[in-house]
This record gives structure tokens, sequence and C-alpha cells, in this order.
């Protein structure tokens, strides 16, 4: 009764912060991505198959999540604001299980025996329960900070949840072995690299870890087993995706947009690394701009404290053995992570935010940790809710120069003009890589491939895509031609 008091509360929290931030981001524009992914999203509500007008080189699950949003929303408020929504309510999610994880081990592994033995009361668990509560709300506050995540709508933040939920059910496993565990494993591990391919980088390192964890306690080959049938699992859900691709006859335009692109511009990536790297560098330094900075700090930091815990556990023998487990799986899990963002080689900024709900987890549980951080929760819990009371406060001043920048956004004034111009009802082939003509306007494709941007320049020669467009366009021409100059070099 107490848990769903605790969680509750939490969870009221956690969805006014998340709505607090998503209405003032609002004010601000759509960048690039997000338009095109908004412009995916609203093609796939409107009954097209993903790829089939866009070219992406992620998968599709955030666009197929923000498509059932869209549904009670995107008459009312509009696809863009809908979105808004949509990301608010996931980002809610991903503190909920920031708080849940943190507030487990303390219970598990930290409270005294005597208060697990009785009924536990609120006044017991109310320091830690805070605790784990800002540290989630701090999450939310990072993953919706625009000056962090440049406005929104970047796929990486959406990485956290679903990772942090395979890997809580891949330690579930090690305790506790079922076949309705290990099928639901296999179906979240899919959904992590639905939403991008790259999370399973992220879960690899801990997963690991897991394998020799099951192994010292004893349960390695049941574990094992456990595994086979998630990977069974995980591998017949990427079947039916591709399947499914085959069948809208959109596998070549998904093929061309995720492994076409990324293996031709490797190559590239390799030779400019270094002048990313120094990019990266030489960036603002200032909390929490830089995430590929502060989390690989707090890597440094992490795997410092779990060396010592290590020893210390070796010397005493396994009384703590779960705990440093753990330590080490977490570790693993920003290192997996900051890995997956830097494998690309060319360090995008926002690649890292993916890495900030491991890195706070990190944090939280080697914090709870120490006892002199247990014993004086209360300052410390002061001091982090009065950061985020000033943080949270100060945002609101953020809606002006949100709105200034939407209004001066040549994209936003190009498309007022021609919305004046364009009667709805039009045909629009749209060549460049801004999608907001149609998401501005609630406008779903006319056409496949709607939209030419840098990466299709990659992945296919003029003459391949000139034929392609005529294919398109033969017979149907445009009622209006659209081109939008951007330049990518």
């Amino acid at each position: 009764m107490v848990d769903r008091k605790l969680f509750s509360i939490a969870a009221v929290v956690l969805f006014s912060v998340a709505g607090y931030m998503a209405f003032i981001n609002a004010a601000g524009p759509v960048q690039r991505d997000g338009s095109l992914f908004i412009f995916m999203a609203n093609n796939i509500y409107a009954g097209q198959p993903p790829y089939w007008a866009s070219f992406d080189t992620k998968n599709p699950f955030v666009e197929y999540y923000w498509s059932l949003v869209y549904v009670p929303l995107a008459g009312w408020l509009g696809v863009v604001s809908a979105s808004r929504v949509a990301e608010g309510i996931y980002l809610a999610l991903t503190g909920l299980v920031v708080f849940y994880s943190l507030l487990f081990y303390y219970r598990k592994f930290l409270m005294p025996q005597q208060e697990q033995s009785q009924r536990l009361q609120l006044c017991s668990m109310f320091r830690p329960t805070l605790f784990a509560m800002l540290l989630s709300v701090s999450v939310v506050y990072l993953l919706s900070n625009w000056r962090v995540v440049d406005n929104g709508f970047n796929i990486s933040i959406y990485q956290g949840l679903l990772e942090a939920l395979a890997l809580l059910l891949a330690v579930m496993l090690i305790y506790r072995r079922s076949l309705p565990l290990s099928l639901l494993f296999g179906g979240i591990v899919f959904f992590a690299w639905w939403t991008k391919q790259t999370s399973l980088l992220s879960i690899f390192p801990p997963l690991l870890v897991s394998l020799f964890w099951a192994y010292k306690s004893g349960c390695f080959r049941q574990y094992l087993c456990a595994s086979a049938i998630a990977l069974v699992t995980f591998l017949s859900l990427v079947a039916l995706f591709v399947l499914v691709l085959w069948q809208n006859e959109t596998l070549a335009y998904y093929q061309r947009g995720t492994h076409g692109f990324h293996l031709s511009t490797l190559a590239d990536n390799m030779k400019s690394a270094s002048l990313y790297l120094m990019g990266l560098l030489s960036s603002s330094w200032a909390f929490p701009k830089n995430t590929a900075l502060w989390v690989s700090a707090l890597f440094v930091i992490v795997v410092v404290a779990v060396s010592r815990d290590v020893a210390l556990c070796k010397r005493r023998g396994d009384q703590s053995i779960d705990t440093v487990f753990l330590k080490v799986f977490l570790a693993s899990w920003l290192f997996g992570a900051i890995l997956q963002a830097t494998i690309p080689l060319n360090f995008y900024p926002h690649y890292y935010l993916s890495a900030w709900v491991p890195a706070v987890l990190n944090v939280g549980v080697h914090l709870l940790d120490a006892k002199w951080v247990r014993d004086d929760l209360r300052g410390i819990n002061a001091a982090i809710a009065l950061l985020l009371f000033f943080a949270l406060f100060h945002y609101y001043e953020e809606r002006p120069l949100l709105e200034q920048m939407r209004s001066s956004a040549p994209i936003y004034q190009r498309v007022e003009k021609l919305s004046e111009i364009i009667p709805p009802e039009s045909t629009v082939f749209v060549w460049g890589g801004l999608a907001h003509f149609h998401i501005l306007n609630n406008k779903s494709s006319d056409y496949a491939q709607n939209m030419w941007w840098p990466y299709i320049r990659e992945s296919m020669s003029d003459a391949e895509r000139d034929e392609e467009i005529s294919a398109h366009l033969k017979g149907n021409p445009p009622d209006y031609f659209i081109e939008f100059y951007e330049s990518y070099r």
C-alpha cells in the first residue's frame, strides 16, 4: 500500500515537471531532425508505412509511439504540439523508472534488516524516497532542457527508458527465471533496438557482466537458457519487422537510410574524427550543455569508485558481492552508452544524451551507498531540491527567447508565406531537408520519398535519384514543387 502511495506521489511530481517543461519548449522552433521525425509520425498516423515518404537513419518506434498519441490529440493540438505531449509523457515515465530503481536498490541492499521486517512506514522511507525523487526529476529536467537537447525531438532521449527496463529484466532473470519473463526480456530488447539500433551497443557490456554475475551466483546454465529464449524472441520480432517492410515495399528505403548511409559515411568520419573531437572539446563546458564531457567525466569517477569497491569486496569476502556486481553492471551500461555515441566517429553531441539515465543511476547508487551521505540525506536533499527549484523556476524565463527564435527562424517565415499561397488540398512535393511545410500544416505526404536531404546524396547516385523521382511523379505531377535550400557541406 505504501509502495503505491510513493509511486503515485512520484508520478504526480514527474508528470507535472515534464508537462511544465513541455509547455515552455512548445514555444520554440522545431529543428531539422525533429521535423523529419514528426513528418514520418504524421504519415504513419495517416496510414502510410514508415520510410515510404521519408528517409531516416533510425528505427521507427518513436514515430509509431507519437502516431498513437496523435489519435486523441492531433486534431485538437496539431501534430507538433501532440508530439510535445508524447515526449513529456515518455520522459516522465523515464523518470519513474529511475525513481523505482534507486528506491529498489536502497530497500534491497541498504535498508536495515529491522526496518525490512516491519510494515514499511512512510517516515522511515521519507529521506531516501525524496532523494530518489529528486534525482528522477533531475533526469526529466536534463532531457527536457532545450539548451541540452536542442529543443527536443532527439531520438537519443528515448533510449534510456527501454534500455533501463531491459537491464532490469536481465537482473531479475538472475534471481527468478520463468518463460514469460524471458519472453518479456527479449521483447523489451527489441523495442530498445526499434528505438535506435545503437541501443544494442549500450546494453551489450552490462549483459556480459550479467553472465558473469549469474555464474558467480550459481545459476549460469539456467540464466543462459533464459537468455537464449530472449534472443530467439528478439530475432523473431526483428524478422517480423523486416517482413512488414518487405510487404510494404519499403525495405529498400529502410536499408538505404540506415545501413547504406552509415557505411557510406564511415570512411569520411574516420578521416575527420580528430576534427570532430576537437570541435566537441572546444564547445561550452558549462553544465549541462556539453553532455559528452560531463558523462565521460562521471564515468571516470564511477570507474574509480567501482574499482575501490571491488578491491574491498575481495578483501572482506563475498558478503557484498551482489552490490558490487550491480555497481559494475551500471558502470558498464554507462560505458556502453558512451561507446554507442562514439563509434560513428562524428561526435554529434546529441548522441550522448542517452547516457544521462545511466549516469544519474550510477551517481545515485554510489551516493546512497556512502554512509556519510545516508547520515546526512536531509542536507543533501535540501541542496538538490534548492538547485532544482532554482533551475525550474528560471527555466520559465527561456520561453520569450524560444518564442523569438521561432518567429525569427527563416523556415517558419517561409512556411507562413507558402501556406497563404498553397491551398490545403493541393499535392506538394518537397525538395530539401526540412519537412516544416507538412508538419506545420498537419499535412501527410502526397508522394513516396517526398524529401531529399543530404543523407540520400550519400546513399544514391544522381542518376539513380533522378530516375526514382521521375518514377514517383510520372502521371501524377504535384500541384506545387517546393525547394528548401540548406547547405550541409
